[in-house]
Order: structure tokens, then sequence, then C-alpha cells
């Protein structure tokens, strides 16, 4: 799929995107599937994103792999899991208040704060 602008999604139940290119920022908040919790998640692979990825407050798993991000990534207060892996991410990939805390590999980006640190979480571009 190819779509000229970006994504938002407030309270979805479940969302999966691969092998896509978007050509603005994508935000999900508040996924949740209150009627089916075990069927829930959020996962982005394979993507080209032109702008940011910001992922708050999400009560479903998040697998975030594999796409190339021209802007930065922000996780923040999610509960249902979070990974970030093998992505290239234009600027920073910054995580916060995270329960559990965020796991992943593999990502470049051009900094890296709060509970995805370098070099577990990537190396840094230069």
């Amino acid at each position: 799929m190819t779509a000229t602008g970006g994504l938002q999604g407030e309270s979805p139940a479940s969302v999966v995107i691969s092998g896509s290119s978007f050509g603005n920022s994508i935000s999900l908040r508040k996924a949740e599937d209150v009627n089916n919790p075990a069927a829930g998640k959020i996962d982005i692979s394979g993507t080209y994103i032109n702008g940011d990825v910001q992922l708050e407050d999400n009560h479903e798993p998040i697998s975030l792999r594999n796409n190339e991000i021209v802007g930065s990534v922000q996780a923040n207060k999610n509960v249902g899991g979070v990974e970030i892996t093998g992505n290239l991410i234009g600027n920073g990939l910054q995580c916060q208040d995270n329960t559990p805390a965020p796991v992943g590999s593999g990502n470049i980006a051009k900094q890296f704060q709060g509970q995805c640190p370098s070099p577990q979480f990537g190396t840094t571009a230069p």
C-alpha cells in the first residue's frame, strides 16, 4: 500500500502494516482490543515512513521492525511490550515510561534516549 499522507489512530483494536509507504507520520495512541485482549497488536514492518512514528499509551504489544523512518521514533507510556529492531531512523529514538521496558537491537539513529539506549538498541548514524 502507498499513502501520500500519514496514519493516525486513536484507540484502535489492532494495526498491522507491512511493505507499505507513507508520505507522512504515523501516530497510534491508546490501542486496546477490549473485546479480545489476546488478539490486539501493533505491528509495523518493512515500511517507508516519510515522517515520525509516535506510539503512546498503548495497551497492545508493539513491534516496529525493519522500517525506514525519515523522522524520529517516540515510544512513551506503553504497557503491552515494545520491540524496536532493525530500523533506519533519520533522527532520534526516544523511549520513556514504558512498562515493561522496550527491547530491541540493530537500529541506526542520530541519537538514542531514555529506555532505548545505544549501543543496546543500535548504533549512532554519522
